[in-house]
């Protein structure tokens, strides 16, 4: 299923999961030809919040739901091309 259908499928303020790889940098001395036999490192986040759809490109997540229930303290972007799944929190 298309990403983006996956995050509209989950209704707003519901909490999920996003799995997604992330950009890495590597310490180690590198030369061309140690680089093609190099295996390339991932890092794989979950990151989980309250579902405020998709924006831009990117998948808005809140975190730290005020007691009114309007209100979050805090905000995530995650770019759609960055993510690997979407599941809904309860279903873990």
């Amino acid at each position: 299923m298309n990403l983006i259908r996956l995050l509209k499928k989950y209704p707003r303020d519901v909490p999920i999961i996003i799995t997604w790889k992330d950009a890495c940098d590597d310490p180690d001395d590198i030369t061309y030809s140690s680089f093609k036999s190099t295996k390339i490192k991932e890092l794989i986040y979950d990151t989980i919040g309250f579902n405020l759809g998709v924006k831009d490109g990117y998948a808005v997540l809140a975190y730290n739901k005020e007691d009114d229930g309007n209100s979050y303290k805090g905000v995530g972007y995650i770019p759609i091309s960055l993510i690997i799944n979407v599941r809904r929190l309860a279903d873990e």
